[in-house]
């Protein structure tokens, strides 16, 4: 029997989940339900990067925190920004440990054709210079490290009745990168919010 594997389709935004030191949070009430399901993270974006937050001269910092969100004007864009995922009605979250040393998910699990600039093996550094450039022309990372998972099943659970079947098909599963674990959360929809530009990163 074939089995499809779940497709990922990136959010079309300028950065990508910093691949270094994203910070990755969820934050998700389970008692108050009147607050949102949110994701947390540090945001690179290539096209803000002129190259000064490690080009001072100044000597490298361990970097172990990072300060609280403070939500920005729409002109502040940086190289390394705080950014938050807000979930619209999330039902389900959860984070997960990296799959392995090399993978932070089992990459083979997932169909990838859909992720621009996903690495299909080629040299890597055409690879990454690619990527780069088409960023650049585009304005939109190709492979930001978050995505909608498209999958035939609306829910892990069996559907037991029909108002649950009509809610589940108003859902959509979204998976979020970090360096060592990653976020899982199923929701009708999300909205991104800006937070402070990281000088000095």
């Amino acid at each position: 029997m074939l089995t499809i594997k779940p497709r990922l389709i990136p959010l079309e935004v300028p950065w990508m989940v910093s691949p270094s030191t994203p910070f990755l949070e969820l934050h998700s009430p389970q008692t108050n339900k009147s607050l949102s399901t949110y994701v947390q993270f540090v945001a690179y974006n290539k096209l803000h990067d002129t190259g000064a937050s490690g080009a001072t001269g100044r000597p490298v910092s361990v970097v172990d925190t990072v300060p609280e969100f403070q939500a920005s004007r729409l002109s502040e864009r940086g190289a390394y920004q705080l950014v938050r995922l807000h979930f619209v009605n999330a039902i389900s979250a959860r984070v997960s440990t990296s799959f392995s040393d090399s993978q932070v998910i089992e990459e083979l699990a997932y169909d990838w054709s859909h992720v621009p600039s996903a690495w299909k093996g080629e040299d890597i550094f055409e690879h990454l210079r690619k990527a780069d450039e088409t960023w650049a022309k585009s304005g939109i990372c190709g492979n930001p490290g978050v995505y909608e998972v498209i999958t035939s099943d609306h829910a892990e659970e069996p559907l037991s009745s029909v108002a649950t079947a009509s809610k589940a098909s108003t859902l959509k599963r979204f998976l979020i990168l970090g360096h060592d674990s990653f976020v899982e959360i199923n929701a009708e929809g999300v909205d991104v919010q800006y937070g402070q530009v990281l000088s000095g990163w």
